[in-house]
């Protein structure tokens, strides 16, 4: 094993990096990383902390909290995933104290509420979080769509070694000259020896419930269900004029004829993307 880090080093522990990076850059395009919570704690965080071999993937060792979320995105990339995945150790904010040390390069991550218990086979396996990243210092930070599921293990195993802790020193153990006060530290300001990290950006709403328009040359009109645009409508208005499918193509089938009659949409929906209801009265 290797003890030749340097702060922030994203130089893997206790995985062959280059071997999985291979295998996974072999599967054919579509496949992706994307393990359940309790997968991820069984699967991943457990084996990591027990200092065995993890199975191929796309989780990286860093310094988490030494940068914001898009200084992480731009250094490994997307993988044409929309998700990032980090083992990362965290360090109290005082030494005398059990709360995390939040501050991370320009700024600082928020929890957004109570952790939630992950179960396997109803039994309690680890927690999740949800936190939010804010630029800036606490608690005036600019909020951001940054958000990180931080998972824990419930039970975690001894702690690491001091060699393996040296690789991963609290921010504050840097300024410390004598080796022996650096170790001492390290164990004081040390929460956990490795928690793992789900990074992502949220979507924006105003986008993602937004009247979609189909290109295709039927006119056929596609709408994504539960859109606020259309909070207001009359349940029963849907039934005559639109069946929400994600593939507007089968609206056009024969299969789907009784239900589905292109003359009934107005071409002022068509082009806007949104009807109201022919009955409804405008009132003042």
């Amino acid at each position: 094993m290797s003890n030749n880090f340097e702060l922030g080093t994203t130089e893997n522990i206790n995985n062959n990096e280059e071997d999985d990076e291979e295998l996974l850059n072999s599967f054919p395009a579509g496949y992706r990383f994307k393990p359940r919570d309790d997968e991820l704690v069984l699967f991943y965080l457990k084996p990591k902390l027990l200092n065995l071999r993890l199975p191929p993937n796309r989780i990286r060792d860093v310094e988490l909290y030494h940068y914001n979320p898009q200084q992480l995105i731009e250094k490994y990339g997307s993988y044409g995933e929309e998700e990032w995945y980090f083992f990362t150790p965290r360090d109290k904010k005082y030494r005398n104290g059990l709360r995390p040390n939040r501050t991370a390069g320009d700024g600082y991550w928020k929890a957004t509420g109570a952790d939630k218990i992950l179960r396997s086979e109803s039994h309690e396996i680890g927690y999740r979080k949800a936190l939010v990243f804010y630029k800036g210092k606490p608690p005036k930070g600019e909020k951001t769509d940054w958000m990180m599921h931080e998972f824990r293990l419930k039970d975690p195993p001894a702690k690491l070694s001091q060699d393996e802790m040296r690789a991963f020193p609290p921010n504050s153990v840097n300024t410390l000259s004598s080796p022996r006060s650096k170790e001492t530290t390290l164990r004081q300001l040390r929460l956990d020896d490795w928690i793992l990290c789900k990074i992502y950006q949220k979507s924006d709403k105003s986008t993602k419930n937004s009247a979609l328009i189909s290109d295709n040359p039927q006119g056929v009109v596609s709408f994504e269900y539960g859109s606020d645009e259309f909070g207001e409508m009359d349940d029963n208005l849907y039934c005559d004029y639109l069946m929400f499918d994600h593939n507007p193509s089968l609206l056009l089938d024969d299969n789907f004829c009784d239900y589905y009659d292109p003359s009934l949409i107005p071409m002022a929906m068509v082009e806007q993307g949104r009807m109201d209801s022919p009955d409804k009265k405008t009132t003042s």
